[in-house]
């Protein structure tokens, strides 16, 4: 506040981007990207519009020390697991973009126009289990049937493995969190039952297992008669 009484922003308010309603401070999530590896050199975090999905993403650009001899695939496995431990869900970047150096401006600061726009279609999404080269898996049970047809009509795709991975299709934690409540409503999940296990086991295959453990087989048919699948995307 200054003499006057006013008050005055400082720092990166410019920074504070607001998310499916929640505000979050990108310099924060940037902070602790820093923190997750020794072999990050710089990084940057931004909000970005998947057309196709017409969805917002938090998208995480990182620079590696040119010194560094970690493994990619393994790094980005690191950073992921770092964020899950010490971020909320919408907190968490969608996608982490590894450069060979951020675009500076004529002050040396981080230009965030002129950084690469993420290819979606290319599902860059970040996972634990790639999108390309799946072996095709088709659902089986009923259960497995109104998962994958829940799923299909979430992200508006004809064919979908089992073993599709949610992140790696668009998802994000706002919808997680709408399939979790759904799930809750529809099966006999326990209290206890946090939606970390799903965000940690992300396949349509993985839920229909965690849901499985929960249910007894009286459960199974009684619930899925309530199944209304397109209800979770209002």
């Amino acid at each position: 506040m200054d003499s006057n009484g006013l008050l005055r922003f400082v720092g990166r308010a410019d920074y504070q981007i607001k998310l499916r309603g929640q505000r979050i401070e990108t310099g924060e999530i940037e902070k602790l990207l820093l923190q997750s590896s020794k072999d990050i050199k710089s990084c940057v975090v931004l909000k970005t519009h998947d057309e196709k999905l017409k969805q917002d993403h938090l998208i995480a650009y990182v620079e590696l020390l040119s010194k560094t001899k970690a493994d990619e695939s393994s790094l980005l496995s690191q950073i992921n697991e770092y964020c899950q431990s010490h971020l909320p869900l919408y907190m968490i970047p969608s996608m982490f973009i590894i450069l060979d150096q951020l675009p500076l401006n004529s002050n040396g600061k981080i230009d965030r126009k002129q950084l690469p726009k993420p290819d979606f279609s290319k599902h860059q999404i970040y996972s634990n289990n790639t999108t390309e080269n799946l072996e095709y898996i088709e659902p089986k049970t009923d259960l497995e049937n109104e998962l994958h047809l829940l799923w299909s009509k979430l992200f508006s795709l004809e064919k979908l493995s089992m073993n599709q991975n949610f992140f790696s299709l668009g998802g994000n934690s706002l919808l997680l969190m709408k399939l979790f409540t759904y799930y809750q409503g529809n099966f006999s999940l326990k209290q206890d039952m946090n939606i970390i296990v799903f965000f940690k086991h992300p396949t349509i295959i993985d839920h229909v297992r965690l849901i499985m453990s929960q249910m007894n087989v009286d459960d199974q048919s009684s619930k899925l008669k309530k199944w209304h699948p397109h209800h979770v995307t209002e």
